[in-house]
C-alpha cells in the first residue's frame, strides 16, 4: 500500500522562520521524492516552499488573535496555540477520512498544540502511523522548580519563567504518558536518543543530525574569534554565551564575537542591556537575521 503522508508543519506566526526547526523542515520538504504524495498543513502564508505534485492546506489566524499577540503577548501565543490546534484537529480528521491519509509526521513533536491533536486522532483512528521529530527535548523534561529557576538566571521575569515551565512542565507530563503510541522518533542527536529511551520503550527511534548553511557569513570566521548562528532568545542559552564570552574577554581583552540570528524587539532590547552591564560593546557585534 502507497502511503499517503500528511505534515503537521503549522509554525507560530510570531517566530521567525529562521527558527532550526522550521530551516530542517524546509530541507526536508526539498528533498522530499516526488513519487511521494503528501499535503502539509500550516498558517497562512505559509513558510515552506511550494512543491509539485503535492499541496498545502492553509487556514488564517484571527486578526483579533493577531492584535492579543502584539499587545499582550502571552494572551495571544496561547489563543493561536488554541485556535491552531482545533484547526489541526478538523483539518487532519477531514483528510484521514476523505483523503485516506495513513501516516502523520509531526516535526515539532514537543509543541503541544500540535501534539495534542495528533494524539487524539492516534487513538480514534489507531491503523494511522505517526512519524514524531522532538527536537528539544532536554528543554522540557527537568523538573518545575529548576526551570524556573533556570528562566529567572536567563533574565526572563517571573511571572513569564513561571508561565514558560509550566508550559515545559506540561509537555513531558503529556509526552511521558503518551510517547509509546507513537510508531517512529526522530530527534537530532545520539545523546536525545538516549535521553527520549528512557520514556520511550520502542526500538523504532533514530535521530538525523541538524545543520544550517548561511553561505552570506562564511567570511565571519576570518573575522571573530567566536561565531554565534541561531534564534536570539532566552531558550537557546543567550545568556550562557555572554556569561562565556565575559570569561573570554578578561583573558583576551580583544577577543571578537558575532551573533547572527533572527530576534524580536524586546528580546533584542534586552540584548543589548546586558551586553551593555558586562561591558562587552567593544567585544560583540551583531548580524540580525529578517
Amino acid at each position: 500500500m502507497s502511503r499517503k503522508i500528511l505534515i503537521i508543519g503549522v509554525h507560530q506566526s510570531y517566530v521567525k522562520s529562521y527558527a532550526g526547526g522550521y530551516i530542517r523542515l524546509k530541507e526536508f520538504i526539498k528533498n522530499i521524492p516526488k513519487t511521494i504524495q503528501y499535503s502539509l498543513v500550516d498558517i497562512r502564508p505559509s513558510i515552506y516552499p511550494k512543491t509539485h505534485p503535492n499541496k498545502a492546506i492553509l487556514f488564517y489566524i484571527p486578526n483579533l488573535i493577531q492584535f492579543f499577540i502584539a499587545k499582550a503577548f502571552p494572551v495571544g501565543v496561547l489563543m493561536e496555540r488554541i485556535y491552531s490546534a482545533v484547526a489541526i484537529y478538523k483539518i487532519t480528521k477531514k483528510n484521514i477520512i476523505h483523503s485516506k491519509i495513513n501516516l502523520i509526521y509531526l516535526p515539532f513533536g514537543e509543541l503541544l498544540h500540535l501534539y495534542i491533536p495528533v494524539m487524539l486522532l492516534k487513538k480514534r483512528y489507531p491503523h494511522i502511523k505517526i512519524v514524531v521529530d522532538i527536537l528539544n527535548f532536554e528543554n522540557i523534561k527537568t523538573d518545575l522548580i529548576s526551570q524556573i529557576n533556570k528562566f529567572r538566571k536567563e533574565k526572563l521575569n517571573l511571572v513569564n519563567s513561571i508561565i514558560f515551565s509550566f508550559v515545559h512542565t506540561i509537555s513531558y507530563t503529556v509526552l511521558k504518558k503518551t510517547i509509546n503510541e507513537i510508531d517512529y522518533i526522530f530527534t537530532v542527536s545520539p545523546e536525545l536518543v538516549n535521553s527520549i529511551k528512557k520514556i520511550y520503550k520502542k526500538n523504532s527511534i533514530d535521530f538525523t543530525p541538524s545543520g544550517i548553511s548561511i553561505p552570506k557569513y562564511q567570511d565571519l570566521k576570518k573575522k571573530y574569534l567566536g561565531i554565534y548562528v541561531g534564534r536570539i532568545t532566552e531558550q537557546k542559552g543567550m545568556y550562557h554565551l555572554l556569561n562565556t564570552w565575559s570569561s573570554v574577554v578578561k583573558s583576551i581583552s580583544d577577543a571578537k564575537l558575532a551573533i547572527v540570528g533572527a530576534v524580536n524587539k524586546s528580546n533584542y532590547e534586552l540584548m543589548i542591556k546586558e551586553i551593555k552591564m558586562r561591558k562587552l560593546t567593544n567585544n560583540i557585534e551583531g548580524y540580525r537575521l529578517e
